[in-house]
């Protein structure tokens, strides 16, 4: 339980910017800027995205504190590398769950500015992934992460063998 106070505790900060700060200052330059909204419809395919995003950010935040005994920031990053779970098809399931709240975000909150967001926030985690994250997991991991690198595709992979163990 500690594990996942303190893994709750060290992801807050981005949370909040992410789900309050960044739609606050959206919504606020949609007004500003007149630019409108997008259509009263786009709020109800939302709840998927929403759901199905903050159900995987919270999975892999708990798989963080309990199978690698550290938390999502990389200031104090899991003792183990975690490969259970989502993890199993992707590398990066925590970054696709926040996207995916991302995209529901903006179509609940009507927003083109935070969809505007998400697309640069989306680039710039695919680079910070390739050009930092990768990198530091080799060296933190050793041959450990190389072998699950050449096992499991950075972003997806949908098959039959995502659901069985590893």
């Amino acid at each position: 339980m500690r594990s996942l106070l303190r893994a709750v505790v060290w992801a807050a900060p981005a949370i909040a910017i992410y789900v309050i700060l960044l739609p606050v200052v959206a919504i606020r330059l949609d007004y500003t800027l007149a630019l409108g909204s997008l259509p009263g419809w786009a709020k109800w395919p939302a709840l998927a995205p929403l759901i199905v995003g903050a159900g995987m950010a919270l999975w892999t935040i708990w798989l963080f504190a309990v199978m690698g005994r550290g938390t999502p920031n990389p200031l104090a990053p899991p003792r183990r590398l975690v490969v259970e779970g989502p993890y199993r098809c992707t590398r990066n399931p925590m970054m696709l769950g926040a996207w995916s709240v991302g995209i529901g975000l903006a179509l609940f909150l009507r927003s083109p500015t935070l969809l505007v967001f998400l697309v640069i926030v989306i680039i710039l985690g695919a680079a910070y992934v390739r050009a930092i994250e990768e990198p530091l997991l080799r060296q933190r991991y050793g041959q450990a992460y190389s072998q699950y690198e050449n096992d499991v595709p950075r972003w997806l992979r949908i098959s039959r063998g995502c659901t069985q163990a590893r």
